[in-house]
């Protein structure tokens, strides 16, 4: 066995393998563990074991056979052996070890020694490894602690009695009645854990809530009295003792943001209003310590219901002080915090947006990711050109090529551009979109080659827009073939558009011609050979290329070209090939009605992703049953699904349009591409405007149910079917109060995370004037659970598209 602890320490990292350190340490390990069961070894050299012991439980090995020994060791009357016994088992126990059982005799002579450092060190392992036993074991040595004059070890009893608290409930009650005495002391540690333990009572023993809140005016005077006079011992360069003002203002968060005891803490939300005024206006965040209360005063402005407006505006002005300094962990924080009340505040943040964007040019990334999504958070219509902008110079720069970011701004920017409300001009949109497909590069996938596709084919036939965008994309190809998706894109444009293409320019006085369009493809085809989908796609751009070209040479190209693949090795592209080359030598009027251009697909609206994993976008606000908007509670267990970002598979919480199928597959018949059902359920007779199928729901008098919404246009009320043992059955009843029709009718339905929602098919998608269709919810969860729910409703009529949004929660009875 090496003699010192020193001595092992050195042999462990002076070796020159694994294998010889795991060597080292199985010796090691194996003589102390013969040197625990040998009662002759000295008392030196078992502390020098423990030591070793503790070593070995840093390195991650093996630490179950030394816990009686470190046991043993508190009951030395050595404050040594004391200290290492505590400090051993604190680390190498914890409170589910059924040797934990030995402890509680030592910690119940400790706790009572005359020594205060002994004290401390039972209290420390008390507060660190407490179990529900231990701490009903030795709350009253705790609480006699509390009742002393040593502060030193009144701040770790207060600290103790916390965690008693939080470990069994039932002991809130005894520590509840020393509160007034701890709150009158002028101690700042003691202060400390006595703010700390009214969080936990608050927190586990409902019954003390209302006795608490009766303690907020204390609480603003010690903050006040705390403000006002000048303590040396506490002093920093930006605030007088930030610990313990933070400590309170995280206090004060936890009592106001409680919607329960609402009517018992709206008397003191004057008081609290001046407290965080004061703080927010008269420290200094210069420092790290100002900035730390800075931040802790902003959580606690936002997660509180119902408080001065103004305040608000106050904490988001904060925030971008914050935000302008130097120090990257304060403008880490200060994003952060601004992406998470962007909703509740969107105006105030806007006014920071410059400073928002020059952290896009930060060398720290951590800032640069925050900045991007915050940028998209607060895009609207009066900013898009100005973000767009700085957003697609970001990326256009290599330094950000990073992969995960490109595809963020690429898909973000890609659903932007499908927002018709945000866009400023249709050439703007294209000229961003073509400039958007020449930097994405790889990050340019299908899918957001699908999407951007159908913006395309969505512009009118016959607008000069349509042609100049195709041939910017084309122009982007046909200098870089690097790029899939812009490869896709390209062939689409020439199979679907290539009269469009025909005719105009290049660049350097060089104009497209039907012979560059075809060589362009069979080039393509070469490169790609061994993309099977490229080349499938390219076979599709061929054949109806041909019915659009009047050069013969160019025709001949192409007929070989398809006739070539006829004995291709992929069993798809022949047959492909083979039904092309068939279709090839049919007459003209044939080929004209069978290679018609696509119609154009429905464009429906996508919310932003998250760069993150929570949400970017949060439905902040919402109507509620009087139509009026309301605040959407900041509270993470009441949040609701997000609805366009929500994964289910069920209708209510899908919030994927028929856009996200792999168009590009839909229009070649790609055979790597499954056909997908389009969720918008039309008919496939509406593409010869054939009458739609479905039809609306007629009665002569429509159920009664809760209302929800109602307004000059719908009004959508829920009726309860079966409710109880967790789940509950709700038909959802939408009236239409115009003298129109209307139409295309889309209800997106989210509910808590703890619960699960299955909506049936709606009974029409289309309502009648003074009529109404319906659609039954079934709700599974918690019995006894409250039903939340956040809902989204799209229609067509004669104005246009129309969205109703709102949060419902007015059923009484419960799952």
């Amino acid at each position: 066995m090496t003699t010192s602890l020193k001595s092992f320490i050195k042999s462990v990292r002076s070796s020159k393998t694994i294998a010889d350190e795991r060597s080292i340490i199985r010796r090691e390990s194996a003589l102390i563990r013969t040197a625990f069961k040998d009662t002759t070894v000295s008392h030196n050299t078992r502390r020098v074991n423990i030591q070793k012991l503790l070593f070995l439980y840093i390195l991650g090995e093996k630490t179950h056979f030394g816990q009686i020994e470190c046991i043993k060791l508190l009951a030395s009357p050595n404050f040594l052996d004391k200290r290492l016994g505590y400090l051993a088992t604190m680390l190498i126990l914890d409170e589910n070890q059924e040797v934990l059982t030995l402890l509680t005799n030592s910690l119940n002579n400790d706790l009572n020694h005359p020594n205060q450092f002994i004290v401390s060190l039972a209290l420390a392992t008390t507060g660190n490894i407490c179990s529900p036993e231990l701490a009903r074991d030795i709350y009253t040595d705790v609480e006699h602690i509390l009742t002393g004059n040593n502060n030193y070890l009144k701040k770790k009893a207060a600290l103790v009695a916390s965690k008693i608290v939080e470990k069994d409930p039932d002991l809130s009650e005894i520590f509840q009645e020393k509160l007034d005495d701890l709150l009158r002391s002028q101690n700042h540690g003691v202060l400390l854990g006595t703010f700390k333990l009214i969080r936990s009572i608050y927190e586990v023993s409902p019954e003390s809530r209302p006795f608490l809140i009766s303690k907020v005016p204390t609480i603003i005077n010690i903050t006040k009295h705390l403000l006002s006079n000048f303590n040396p011992e506490y002093d920093t360069p930006s605030l007088h003792d930030p610990f313990l003002v933070n400590h309170i203002v995280r206090t004060l968060g936890v009592i106001f943001t409680d919607e329960n005891q609402i009517s018992n803490s709206s008397k003191y939300t004057e008081q609290l209003n001046d407290v965080l005024t004061n703080l927010a206006s008269t420290t200094s965040y210069t420092k790290n310590a100002g900035a730390s209360v800075l931040h802790e005063v902003v959580k606690t402005i936002f997660g509180i219901p119902n408080l001065d407006p103004a305040l608000k505006v106050l904490g988001i002005n904060t925030l971008g002080q914050l935000l302008s300094t130097k120090d990257n962990n304060n403008r880490y924080v200060a994003l952060n915090t601004l992406l998470t009340v962007v909703n509740i505040e969107p105006l105030a943040v806007q006014r920071h947006r410059q400073t928002i964007v020059a952290c896009l040019s930060d060398q720290d990334i951590s800032i640069k990711r925050r900045a991007l999504e915050l940028s998209f958070a607060i895009l609207d219509a009066s900013n898009i050109r100005i973000l767009i902008r700085e957003i697609l110079t970001f990326l256009e720069k290599p330094v950000n090529n990073d992969k995960e970011l490109k595809s963020y701004i690429v898909t973000n920017v890609a659903n932007i551009l499908d927002r018709r409300e945000l866009i400023p001009n249709e050439k703007w949109r294209f000229d961003t979109l073509v400039k958007l497909v020449e930097l994405s590069d790889e990050a340019l996938n299908t899918k957001i080659a699908s999407q951007l596709l159908a913006l395309v084919m969505n512009i009118p036939d016959g607008d000069e827009l349509k042609s100049y965008t195709a041939n910017k994309i084309f122009k982007a190809a046909y200098e870089d073939s690097s790029t899939d998706g812009l490869n896709l894109m390209c062939v689409y444009l020439v199979g679907e558009y290539g009269d469009l293409l025909i005719g105009t320019s290049l660049g350097d006085d060089k104009k497209i011609t039907e012979g560059v369009l075809t060589d362009y493809l069979i080039d393509l085809s070469r490169l790609k050979d061994e993309d099977v989908v490229i080349v499938s796609y390219i076979l599709t751009a061929c054949i109806k290329l041909s019915i659009k070209t009047k050069d013969s040479t160019a025709k001949t190209k192409l007929k070989k070209y398809i006739e070539s693949k006829t004995t291709s090795s992929d069993l798809n592209l022949q047959i492909k090939a083979v039904t092309y080359s068939v279709l090839f030598n049919e007459p003209d009027h044939i080929k004209r009605g069978v290679l018609g251009r696509m119609p154009a697909p429905v464009i429906k609206e996508k919310d932003n992703v998250a760069l993150t994993t929570k949400k970017s976008k949060v439905l902040a606000q919402s109507t509620s049953a009087s139509g009026t908007t309301t605040r959407s509670k900041n509270n993470t267990e009441d949040l609701l699904l997000d609805l366009m970002d929500d994964n289910d598979a069920t209708p209510g919480n899908n919030g994927t349009s028929a856009n996200s199928a792999d168009l590009l597959g839909d229009i070649f018949g790609s055979s790597s591409s499954k056909p997908q059902k389009s969720s918008a359920n039309t008919d496939i007779l509406g593409l010869f405007d054939s009458p739609a199928s479905n039809t609306t729901t007629t009665a002569t008098s429509t159920p009664q149910g809760i209302q929800a919404l109602s307004n000059s246009n719908v009004k959508i009320s829920f009726r309860p079917k079966s409710m109880g043992n967790g789940q509950a059955v709700i038909e959802t009843i939408l009236e239409n109060k115009t003298f129109s029709p209307l139409s295309n009718l889309q209800l997106l339905i989210a509910v808590p995370k703890t619960q699960k929602l299955t909506m049936s098919s709606i009974s029409a998608h289309s309502i009648q004037p003074n009529s109404f269709v319906t659609q039954d919810l079934k709700i599974v969860g918690t019995a006894g659970a409250k039903i939340k729910l956040r809902v989204k409703f799209e229609y067509d009529d004669q104005s246009g598209r129309h969205t109703e949004q709102f949060d419902f929660g007015g059923l009484k009875d419960t799952l």
